[in-house]
């Protein structure tokens, strides 16, 4: 998925290629359309790669078996050596499940990174539907069955989602941290009783961002940081409202508005300044999901706003970095733009505590989610 020089695709390879350095037995394959701002800033990166991981899903792999064969033509694979795929999904493992099989016993080892089930291009309340569950589920198990016993499957460091995979396939799965560069931000922010609240990332349904804008955002006394991308999977009533909510938001001058996504640099010091992070993501969809923005604000101490019966609720009850409060079952926006409301103000009325708390745990985050601790897990 390594084509544009933003987001966590392009963060992972450069915190392992950082951490490594120059090494002649590591090769970074990126994709064939990796644009020039990437090869700038990582001039080892090849593009041999035709699609990212979610494009052309019923291509059963045979894509990625044909950029293999590539691949092995240039770099002359043996057993000896590892294929790391950081983003996989069906095609991925379709793909290299073919080529070990063509290759035999000189075939090279493959761990295949799964981030999630659904892909996430699929409108969010598609994949809520019982057919649609039942069969991503049976296309998983059936392209995770008859594994080769050289490739393994790896996922973020989510149970629910490792638990998932291994009733699906019957094999262990591998929990990977996301690994990351942590990078010294040069902005200091004052503690004063103005906090400063922002929501970071795109705006797919499931981030919850709607709940956010609707109510929450309409007072005085905290500035507030939005970042606008690319919303989608609403209905067409939602994206009308979204649409008005933004606009209106757009003319308070405690509000601020981003509609541009930023280089790895610039959103760590974006991402410093604030003192707190909402990150009020549905449950139905990060109940087996990591997030990449999480662990980036835990790593610069930073507390968070969380949703009960996500990853991110049960790292918070266990560091305690942040407030954790919970939807209606009806995902009313009105209503669950209060309860999201309630919650920013609790953060802020026990700010001292959870900010304690966020500094006390830092350290954790800097350690376990490097690429250091990345790589140790992959023997």
């Amino acid at each position: 998925n390594l084509i544009k020089g933003l987001g966590h695709v392009i963060e992972y390879p450069m915190s392992i290629f950082k951490y490594l350095g120059q090494n002649e037995k590591v090769y970074y394959i990126g994709n064939k359309k990796v644009q020039s701002n990437v090869r700038r800033n990582f001039p080892c990166v090849k593009g041999l790669i035709t699609d990212t991981c979610f494009k052309d899903l019923e291509s059963k792999g045979k894509k990625f078996l044909t950029d293999l064969e590539k691949l092995n033509s240039v770099y002359h694979f043996t057993n000896k050596d590892l294929i790391v795929v950081l983003t996989a999904y069906w095609n991925e493992v379709s793909g290299a499940k073919l080529f070990v099989t063509e290759l035999g016993q000189t075939s090279p080892s493959f761990i295949l990174w799964i981030h999630q089930l659904f892909p996430p291009e699929k409108d969010f309340k598609e994949t809520l539907k019982p057919q649609y569950i039942k069969d991503t589920y049976s296309n998983w198990k059936d392209v995770t069955s008859n594994l080769p016993i050289n490739i393994k499957l790896a996922v973020p460091p989510v149970i629910t989602l490792k638990k998932a995979l291994n009733n699906l396939c019957g094999k262990e799965i591998l929990s990977l941290p996301f690994p990351y560069e942590y990078r010294e931000s040069h902005t200091k922010r004052n503690n004063v009783r103005c906090k400063s609240i922002a929501f970071l990332g795109d705006g797919r349904y499931e981030k919850g961002l709607i709940y956010l804008i609707a109510d929450s955002l309409i007072r005085k006394g905290q500035k507030y940081y939005i970042q606008n991308l690319n919303p989608r999977g609403y209905s067409a009533k939602e994206k009308k409202y979204f649409k008005d909510y933004i606009k209106k938001l757009s003319r308070h001058s405690n509000v601020t508005i981003y509609n541009k996504p930023f280089f790895p640099n610039a959103f760590v010091q974006m991402l410093s300044k604030y003192d707190l992070i909402v990150l009020p993501y549905l449950p139905e969809s990060y109940d087996k999901r990591g997030s990449g923005i999480y662990v980036q604000a835990a790593q610069h101490g930073i507390p968070c706003v969380v949703t009960e019966g996500t990853w991110m609720g049960e790292e918070v009850k266990k560091q305690g970095n942040g407030i954790i409060f919970n939807y209606t079952e009806s995902r009313n926006i009105k209503e669950n733009s209060i309860i999201l409301s309630k919650a920013i103000d609790s953060s802020i009325n026990n700010f001292k505590r959870i900010k304690e708390k966020a500094l006390e745990s830092q350290s954790y985050y800097l350690n376990e989610y490097s690429a250091k601790t990345f790589l140790s897990k992959l023997n």
